[in-house]
């Protein structure tokens, strides 16, 4: 004797398609349930997390406004551009060597408002796309 005719034997066909049904739909429900807990940890922490990064955030801004800060601050010190410009002429020296071709650095020109068509700078959004990438 087999094992499907014993198994057929003890059960109908119609016991066996139930007790999967009902084993699938428990299955199911529990499987949500979960989902739904997590998703209300996650926010109730995003809730928390943000209240008590806002209440910081506000008394931390508050004496810096009304802090005055002179034009002159803001400016790039000459030697920067000096170093700035060394960075970026070892650069191409660099891939020039590597390739076996010459270039040179002609002229260094700063873009206005340091970003492109009014988007984000480069190193900014390459911070913004790793602080945000998903798990």
């Amino acid at each position: 004797m087999s094992f499907q005719s014993c198994f057929l034997a003890a059960a109908s066909a119609g016991e066996v398609f139930s007790d999967a049904f009902m084993t699938i739909i428990i299955g199911l429900v529990v499987v949500f349930a979960v989902l739904l807990l997590l998703t209300g940890v996650f926010k109730l922490f995003g809730v928390v997390g943000s209240s008590g990064g806002k209440k910081e955030d506000s008394s931390a801004a508050a004496p810096a406004a009304t802090k005055i800060v002179p034009a002159s601050v803001t400016a790039v010190p000459q030697e920067d551009d000096d170093e700035i410009a060394a960075v970026i002429a070892a650069a191409v020296a660099a891939i020039s060597q590597a390739e076996g071709k010459q270039y040179a650095v002609r002229s260094i020109r700063r873009k206005a408002g340091g970003t492109a068509s009014g988007q984000r700078p480069v190193w900014s959004a390459a911070g913004l796309a790793e602080s945000t990438r998903p798990f």
